[in-house]
């Protein structure tokens, strides 16, 4: 394994390192060196994830290096006091303040999604270092107990887990001590489904298990949430005192700041919390010592939160429907309401006591509705943390406020119910950044392919990052084709403002541009629209036809198959798997998908290769500058670069430009993703051209980016630069499969006869007898040639690890799925023909799966679905139920014996 010196430090490396992943590494090693905070730029592509764990680790181990020679001094290591002061300055700026008989500075390393979290697990283990890993979930991921795993939301999980701990119910928790010791012992680095394995394994609980093996944790795995929510720190005892944080795929983090410190109140809120106490005033137990105090704090607490209701029905609103207020107006409202930092502890109480009521109820099968207490309850902890408040002087300015504004806005439900709502929205992630390096960290590090341009990004942060680095590609230049497009084969100036967007001329002319790169570009053409409406605006235009000529969308599509990004994540996986099975479909040469900036496709999808040859980007995705949250964010920056008097402060129009960029630089990285891939990035509007927009391009892009004044020039040279692609990179591209098979699992062809599930409608065939039980083949076994067992001895030796299921089940299933009704009856016959066509692989039917029982939440028949698979599925099966993309709950991280009731920041209604 090669090894670099760098910055002083002994690093290994999993393969020979390109230059470019060498200066992000000594940026690291920098950072920790001199205790100062980092904003890291590296394109996709360039191993930004090996990179920083390399760094880190390596750092880390030459730190435990002088801390094993502090406490053994009979160690013949370093023991000459030369070079142990050569040792330290390696280490630190400040050997004199450094503990070096302390532990080594924890790694915390979050990332936006448990799959990503995964993917940091993999990287590890290609790693010569084996730290001790911790990865920390929700009750959502790792829950074992099937009594708290059902319930309906993540509040009423935490709920029913806290009273299971205390009341001692829970075989899993009790089962913790014994489960400890093995894990400690262990030497295996487990992600989440592994520690969920090894908690049914060994009877214990998986998520206590990993919250409390944090503490003896080299490196600390967990989801943004967990670091930036003040709430979920507190929860799941993070103690970041000298740790050492990483935030992987940055670019998420203002956002995800904002929401962490933000909340959303509605009438309709209100009103359910009223019900949900009534409710649980009328299951008070008649022998319950305690009843009558219970009864009387739900009234209290129902009638202040009945007020609050009545005080934002009753403001004033703007002719608009809105209105805006400073952030202290929320604590000025709440005051004249009785609800403040003298009376906040009891009405707390009382609502935590109600969730917990509610959580008993819901384990009845009692209609417990939305727990939106719980939601309430998190909304007044953010407002009222304890160190918001003196202890002699309970009406003291909070200068926290100045971050924030507060709204109300009327509107009306999907139901068609008017209601209210009142948002309390923090406009500077900085504070909680703040917050979080209060904790006396070592230093952040903020690493990510999209953070251009940093100073701006640095400025939102409240930070100072001394050490900076926006790095280059792995690729060379011959490798990328960046062209601006102002014009379109008859001329027509492209430009996707609002105003111009919408003239026919415009839709038409960038429909033929699309038309002809799609003749020139090989396999996968990736195509971004600045919103929604913008790509279904043009669609429409395209599928418009004279008499005389094909539309633009049947020219489209005959040269390459078009597929549009829905809105559903169900509807997206199937246009996904649809796409990559046209690239390599020798009938079409190639395919097109037309998605939307900050969209699915933009993020978190893989166009290696093939799947993605060219991206043309349509306009610039500025934001709704109607949307009032956006219009108060600019004039809360304006405000601030005022009253600061700092040219550097970024300004409310500099942010909303910046937001765009970001999105298209996002959009940009879906293409060219290692460093034998090539690519097309086709700018098509005016507006790229200006000096402004292409330095607030990705580093790596800016000296590249050519201005072509004619299209038939962008056609020609683009042609030339794919024939030259082609000639120089003789091998094929290893685009062109949906989801890669495991190299373990070779193709199979087992014997199987004609089934059948419930009725023929379902496209199962009839039913053919066989001495076998019914699923030796599954209910969804791919169509294969008729064979007999005798023909088949692999089937023959295989059969028995196949799960077993009747007929009678299989009938049984069948009714249970049209319980659900016709809509989701049909989707499911629509999805299960998919996949024995083969028009669908494993992973994407299984998500599919997901998308309809947990919609309908039918958990229950999601996992009887199991026994129906191939044995080869099963475990693909199991580890896609449990790992969930979305970032876990604050709500779900919370200490069971000191529970703090949260739920999703982003809304709370």
């Amino acid at each position: 394994m090669p090894e670099y010196i760098l910055n002083g430090i002994n690093v290994q490396f999993p393969y020979e390192a390109y230059d470019v992943q060498k200066s992000f590494m000594k940026c690291v090693i920098q950072a920790l060196h001199d205790r100062s905070h980092a904003l890291l730029e590296s394109p996709t592509g360039t191993g930004k994830t090996l990179t920083l764990l390399c760094a880190a680790l390596a750092w880390r181990r030459t730190f435990a290096t002088r801390h094993e020679v502090e406490n053994f001094d009979n160690q013949s290591v370093y023991q000459d006091e030369i070079e142990k002061i050569k040792l330290e300055q390696t280490i630190s700026a400040f050997p004199e303040n450094e503990d070096w008989k302390a532990e080594p500075p924890k790694i915390f390393y979050a990332s936006r999604t448990h799959s990503q979290l995964s993917q940091v697990v993999k990287e590890i283990k290609n790693t010569k270092y084996r730290p001790k890993v911790c990865v920390l979930g929700s009750r959502e991921q790792l829950c074992v107990n099937q009594a708290v795993k059902s319930a309906s939301t993540n509040a009423a999980r935490t709920a029913l887990c806290r009273r299971k701990v205390l009341g001692k119910s829970c075989q899993y928790y009790n089962g913790l001590k014994k489960a400890k010791k093995i894990l400690d012992d262990s030497q295996d680095t487990m992600d989440i489904e592994d520690t969920v394995k090894f908690g049914e394994t060994h009877g214990a609980c998986p998520f206590f298990l990993s919250r409390d093996s944090q503490a003896e944790a080299d490196i600390v795995l967990l989801p943004y949430n967990y670091l930036v929510d003040a709430t979920a720190r507190m929860s799941q005892q993070i103690d970041l005192t000298n740790a050492i944080i990483i935030f992987d795929e940055a670019h998420n983090l203002e956002s995800v700041c904002g929401e962490a410190t933000s909340f959303e109140l509605s009438t309709t809120t209100l009103r359910q919390c009223v019900n949900e106490l009534n409710l649980c005033k009328n299951h008070v137990d008649e022998m319950d010592l305690e009843r009558e105090e219970k009864l009387m704090t739900y009234d209290v607490i129902a009638e202040r939160i009945d007020k609050l209701r009545e005080a934002i029905e009753g403001t004033g609103l703007l002719a608009q429907g809105h209105m805006s207020k400073p952030g202290m107006f929320m604590y000025e409202l709440l005051g004249t309401l009785d609800i403040d930092s003298r009376s906040i502890g009891y009405l707390q109480q009382g609502i935590d006591r109600a969730v917990e009521a509610l959580a008993s109820l819901s384990s009845s099968n009692v209609n417990t509705q939305k727990f939106s207490l719980s939601s309430l309850s998190q909304a007044l902890r953010m407002l009222f943390r304890r160190e918001y408040f003196s202890d002699t002087d309970v009406s003291v300015t909070m200068p926290h406020t100045k971050f924030y504004k507060v709204h109300i806005q009327q509107e009306q439900t999907e139901t068609g119910l008017v209601e209210r709502k009142i948002s309390y929205w923090c406009f500077s992630p900085g504070l909680a950044m703040k917050e979080l390096i209060d904790g006396q960290v070592r230093c952040v590090i903020l690493a990510s392919g999209t953070l251009s341009p940093l100073s701006s990004f640095a400025s939102e942060m409240l930070l100072e990052f001394p050490i900076r680095l926006e790095n280059s590609h792995v690729i060379t230049a011959e490798q990328a084709f960046i062209g601006v497009v102002p014009k379109g084969p008859t001329g027509t100036t492209l430009n996707s403002t609002y105003a111009q967007r919408n003239r026919p001329e415009y839709k038409m002319e960038l429909g033929n541009i699309i038309a002809n790169f799609s003749k020139v570009v090989p396999e996968g053409l990736l195509v971004f629209f600045p919103s929604y409406s913008a790509m279904t605006d043009c669609i429409y235009a395209w599928k418009s036809t004279s008499q005389k000529s094909k539309s633009i969308w049947d020219r489209l599509n005959e040269q390459k198959q078009v597929f549009v990004e829905p809105k559903t994540k169900y509807e997206f996986n199937q246009a996904l798997n649809g796409y990559y099975s046209k690239i390599k479909d020798p009938a079409f040469a190639g395919a097109i998908f037309l998605a939307v900036c900050r969209g699915k496709v933009s993020e978190g999808v893989d166009f290696a290769d093939g799947r993605g040859r060219a991206v043309v980007i349509t306009g610039i995705p500025f934001p709704n500058t109607h949307d009032p949250k956006i219009q108060q964010k600019k004039d809360f920056l304006d405000d601030i670069r005022f009253t600061s008097n700092r040219n550097e402060t970024l300004s409310g129009s500099d942010w909303y430009k910046q937001q765009a960029l970001r999105a298209v630089n996002q959009a940009i990285g879906r293409v060219i993703r290692h460093r034998k891939d090539y690519g097309a990035i086709l700018l098509c509007d005016e507006r790229f051209g200006s000096t402004e927009i292409i330095n607030q391009l990705s580093a790596w892009l800016r000296n590249h980016v050519v201005l072509y004044k004619d299209f038939g020039q962008v056609q020609s040279n683009l042609t030339k630069f794919f024939k030259n692609m082609k000639q120089k990179h003789a091998f094929e591209s290893p685009v062109a499969i949906a989801y890669e098979k495991p190299a373990a699992t070779p193709d199979r062809t087992y014997a199987r006869k004609a089934l059948n599930v419930g009725s023929e409608e379902e496209g199962y065939g009839q039913i053919t007898s066989r001495p076998q039980s019914f699923s030796d083949f599954s209910i969804i076994s791919d169509s294969q040639p008729l064979t007999t067992i005798s023909q088949s001895s692999e089937f023959a030796t295989n059969v028995k690890t196949l799960p077993r299921a009747t007929i009678e089940q299989a009938q049984k299933y069948s009714k249970q799925i049209e319980s659900m009704g016709p809509a989701k009856h049909l989707q499911y016959k629509k999805l299960i023909r998919q996949y024995k066509k083969r028009e669908i692989q494993i992973e994407p039917f299984i998500d599919c799966l997901i998308d309809i029982f947990i919609g309908e939440n039918r958990l229950d028949l999601l996992h009887q679905f199991r026994i129906f698979l191939p044995s080869k599925h099963i475990q693909i099966f199991d580890r896609a139920i449990r790992a969930q993309e979305q970032i876990p709950d604050s709500s779900d991280s919370s200490q069971a014996t000191n529970d703090v009731h949260t739920s999703k920041k982003p809304r709370i209604d």
